[in-house]
């Protein structure tokens, strides 16, 4: 949908963050724009900084982040990455939002499991991303 737009960050293409905003384990969408900042569904700009630059990102196709900063809420985020391709060239990059606080809500035991332990970890980081047997996440230090 970004794609067919020649403006991804005009307004049509904030309806389609506001209205996919919050979808499935995504919090927040958002857009990485070429100008090296994040528009967030309000029509926000803020800096990308180190951890996302455009020309370098722009190159990764679809990949999924490690643990990075959440700039809106200040706890830790991991950012699944879409190219937004119009006319040919990549215009943005579509940031669907997962914040590690929300994780423990969509593994829980139900009626089959009585109880269970989660543990998530990055596979090239090794960071525990989440441990529901002892309640951490986003913690930074290997197993």
């Amino acid at each position: 949908m970004f794609g067919d737009l020649d403006k991804p960050d005009g307004p049509a293409g904030l309806r389609l963050l506001s209205y996919y905003g919050r979808t499935g384990m995504f919090a927040a969408m958002r857009l990485l724009l070429p100008s090296d900042h994040i528009l967030f569904a309000d029509g926000s700009r803020v800096p990308s900084g180190e951890t996302f630059r455009f020309s370098r990102e722009s190159l990764r196709g679809e990949f999924v982040s490690g643990i990075v900063p959440d700039i809106e809420t200040g706890g830790h985020a991991v950012i699944s990455a879409v190219p937004v391709i119009h006319d040919g060239r990549v215009t943005a990059l579509l940031f669907g939002v997962v914040r590690l606080e929300d994780l423990p809500r969509y593994w829980q035991p139900g009626s089959v499991l009585r109880s269970m332990t989660t543990v998530l970890v990055d596979a090239e980081t090794a960071d525990v991303l989440l441990d529901t047997t002892f309640g951490l996440v986003g913690r930074r230090a290997p197993l």
